[in-house]
């Protein structure tokens, strides 16, 4: 299990080039359970093919955005509301990656994954899909 932030989202962290607040529209994707984390993935074509498929799934565009700052603990949090798929039915959900939506999947950026909380099976029911306290991810 983990969660983290992709290395060219954190350089576009540092360079001013993308804002965890101020990014539109930041999206979320869940992929299956054969997804496989690489810190060289920076747009969304090159992880598409864990994507999960099926009854009523759809990427969802994420609200609440914001940040946490902890001095104690010396991190940064990055926070959004919960998101919820109605009636979902696509298998075995492995985690959640956000991203920057770009024109085409060849254009959006990877910002952050986790598997943390899963896998989880999804059987035609709700699926939310809330963050844990520490956030999408940490930055230290």
């Amino acid at each position: 299990m983990a969660a983290g932030v992709y290395p060219y989202a954190r350089q576009d962290f540092v360079t001013g080039a993308l804002a965890w607040t101020a990014a539109t529209p930041l999206k979320v994707l869940l992929v299956k359970d054969t997804f496989l984390y690489s810190p060289s993935h920076r747009y969304v074509s090159g992880i598409v093919t864990y994507e999960v498929a099926g009854a009523n799934y759809s990427r969802k565009s994420l609200d609440g955005i914001s940040t946490s700052v902890d001095t104690v603990a010396d991190t940064v949090r990055l926070l959004a509301h919960p998101l919820t798929w109605p009636a979902l039915n696509v298998g075995t959900i492995g985690g959640m990656v956000v991203f920057v939506q770009g024109s085409t999947d060849a254009d959006s950026r990877l910002v952050g994954y986790t598997t943390d909380g899963f896998p989880r099976d999804s059987n035609g029911g709700d699926v939310t899909l809330a963050w844990d306290v520490t956030g999408l991810a940490l930055l230290v």
